[in-house]
């Protein structure tokens, strides 16, 4: 219920959508040994020059066609290398599904998964796994790189109305590299 401090109201934190240089980033970075393939996105708009404006940065149809394009195309490349990407054996099917999902998500998501998110991509990935782990890696990363959470920095403010910890990292990170934050941050 707080909604001023002494120096006024607190604002609303926008919904922000990566711009295309912080998505081309944060994907470097989520797969840095990985050669991610140049992803053809319709280019963002630039009021004042800037083009990481929130009110401006807003999700066309043809721009979610191509973030399912480019989802598709790193999943693919993210299955193909299963053995050096996914942070155990592939043998434990279901619970290294679950340890990749934890890894991948909260770097993606930019902090620890909820318990229901988590619970979510370990139904997609336990959808896919009778088809192969490989299979169910490359859907839950496809997933994971076309959900509301990875492509906007959605703010979750404390109840105080301030910023929690993963927030102002992803906030500093952004602004100072375009990118997600890493792990020290």
């Amino acid at each position: 219920g707080n909604t001023a401090s002494r120096c006024g109201p607190i604002p609303t934190v926008p919904i922000r959508r990566l711009s295309h240089a912080e998505y081309r980033n944060s994907v470097r970075d989520l797969f840095p040994s990985l050669d991610v393939p140049q992803l053809a996105l319709v280019a963002d708009p630039q009021p004042y020059g800037f083009d990481n404006d929130a009110a401006a940065l807003t999700a066309s149809p043809l721009l979610v066609n191509q973030y399912n394009v480019a989802a598709n195309l790193i999943g693919e490349r993210v299955a193909a290398r299963v053995g050096e990407l996914v942070p155990c054996d592939p043998a434990g099917g279901s619970t290294c599904g679950r340890t990749f999902i934890a890894d991948l998500g909260s770097r993606a998501f930019r902090r620890p998964l909820a318990q229901a998110e988590l619970d979510e991509l370990q139904a997609v990935f336990d959808r896919y796994l009778g088809e192969g782990f490989d299979v169910a890696v490359q859907l839950t990363t496809q997933a994971i790189l076309q959900a509301p959470q990875f492509l906007y920095r959605v703010e979750t403010p404390n109840p105080d109305g301030t910023s929690g910890p993963y927030d102002i990292a992803a906030r500093l990170s952004y602004l100072l590299w375009a990118t997600m934050p890493d792990q020290a941050l």
